[in-house]
């Protein structure tokens, strides 16, 4: 059959084309062009605006299909602009179980009363996107109700390439100990994996079913249920709080979806929870590699690095508040900040008393920068100075994460009693980064006119 699929390079609709690609069908994907997609010479391609009627019309103009799926049709004008084109012999339409109001458990087609409900021709942005879904089904079934047509209604789609990211929120605010408002948290819901909703849309373009039908996992399964799996496979403590991030399936009711009309074409749906405990595997094991990659780490600092703080203090408040005056005149080069550190020691005199870091990702590389020094020799008390992230991703706790790791260092590989360090009592930014990480006001001294905070944390 020469088939069009309107949409159908991403998530779902790949394993959709590629089951109709297998079955021998001539398939044609219909889509903005603007995204590749995996299916090299198998298709034929065109490009158009969807939801731009005239658009739709010049690319249908002259053709025909015996199948067209379509997949992104969300409302009444939709609908219109590709039934009054298009010369087809069946059309399905990807709706959705949300034109049920509500879901409930065990919900059924006739949930929903399509032909009864006021039909208004709208656009996309004409209501949220439940009402804009009902709104397409009304056309269907008051203006079309003699075309070959099926409304296929799922819940939400889940795998693990899952563009939505809503499962994956879950598991990562669990897993960080992000705070999450959730408002139905033992509500069981029904689910349907992205490859059988691919597959059944393609096993519908070749039965005589039509009218709306629902697709659907069997079983259902509860948000408390999938974070007590998280917290289990982790060691996480997962933490609800009313002032919390909101989390995606707020509002959904407890229900289930009916599939009887569905596996009487003779398609079999699979049972959730057969599968879902893999597909949360798979997102802990992806936060996991996200974690390691953004894992900072110290290591000593190497000649090449002083490349990285030249950039980080061109602007001239940065440079005087990271105290940059003790290296020359703003601007300084990295080959001046390399010799002060290779052939100066930092400007100490001792000669094993100077220990400059740089901390470092997999995910940003260099981030950031600061030394470590024994004070008057007395090896129970270390100073930190030159503290530096690179400022062009503040605000990811770069500083806390670095001084945090010097400060373990310090206190449990050198076994120091006290570290100190000194600020600028104006740098408000980086005198509350180190109050974050556990240093203390001790005393405000002048140097050149300038207030300093001097601040303390002992080991205890």
């Amino acid at each position: 059959m020469k088939i069009l699929v309107m949409g159908g390079t991403r998530f779902f609709g790949i394993p959709m084309v590629n089951e109709l690609l297998a079955q021998g069908h001539e398939v044609t994907i219909a889509t903005r062009g603007t995204s590749p997609d995996p299916f090299g010479d198998q298709v034929q391609r065109i490009v158009f605006q969807r939801a731009d009627e005239n658009s739709v019309r010049e690319a249908l103009a002259g053709k025909h299909y015996d199948v067209v799926i379509d997949k992104i049709a969300y409302c009444s004008n939709d609908i219109r602009y590709v039934m009054d084109a298009v010369d087809c012999d069946r059309y399905i339409h990807m709706s959705s179980t949300s034109v049920y109001d509500p879901k409930r458990l065990n919900t059924v087609e006739s949930d929903f009363d399509a032909v009864s409900k006021e039909l208004i021709w709208c656009d996309r942005a004409a209501f949220p996107y439940d009402e804009i879904k009902r709104q397409a089904e009304c056309a269907l079934w008051q203006k079309y109700p003699d075309r070959n047509w099926v409304a296929v209604r799922y819940p939400f789609v889940l795998g693990g390439d899952d563009y939505t990211k809503r499962v994956l929120f879950y598991v990562e605010h669990a897993m960080r100990g992000i705070p999450m408002f959730i408002d139905n948290v033992d509500a069981q819901m029904g689910f349907i994996r992205a490859d059988e909703a691919g597959l059944f849309l393609a096993h519908l373009a070749g039965q005589d079913l039509t009218g709306a039908v629902n697709g659907s996992a069997h079983g259902t399964i509860s948000v408390r249920e999938m974070l007590d799996y998280v917290e289990q496979k982790t060691g996480a403590k997962v933490i609800l709080a009313p002032d919390g991030d909101e989390a995606p399936y707020n509002d959904e009711p407890a229900y289930s979806i009916n599939t009887d009309r569905a596996e009487s074409t003779g398609f079999r749906f699979s049972n959730l929870k057969d599968w879902i405990y893999d597909l949360l595997d798979y997102y802990i094991d992806q936060v996991k590699e996200k974690q390691r990659r953004e894992m900072l780490r110290l290591r000593p600092y190497k000649s090449g690095d002083a490349k990285y703080i030249e950039q980080w203090v061109q602007d001239r408040d940065i440079f005087l508040m990271w105290g940059g005056d003790r290296f020359g005149e703003f601007p300084i080069s990295a080959q001046i900040i390399d010799d002060k550190y290779r052939l100066n020691n930092g400007d100490c005199a001792e000669p094993d008393n100077f220990y400059p870091w740089t901390a470092f990702t997999d995910e940003d590389g260099v981030v950031g920068h600061f030394i470590m020094r024994y004070l008057n020799g007395d090896n129970r008390v270390l100073r930190f100075g030159w503290v530096i992230v690179d400022n062009t991703i503040r605000g990811k706790g770069f500083g806390t994460r670095m001084l945090r790791a010097g400060l373990k260092y310090a206190f449990e590989v050198l076994g120091v009693d006290v570290v100190t360090i000194g600020v600028y009592e104006d740098n408000v930014r980086a005198h509350r980064c180190y109050q974050k990480v556990g240093f203390r006001d001790r005393e405000i001294v002048t140097y050149e006119g300038r207030n300093i905070v001097e601040m303390e944390i002992k080991r205890d």
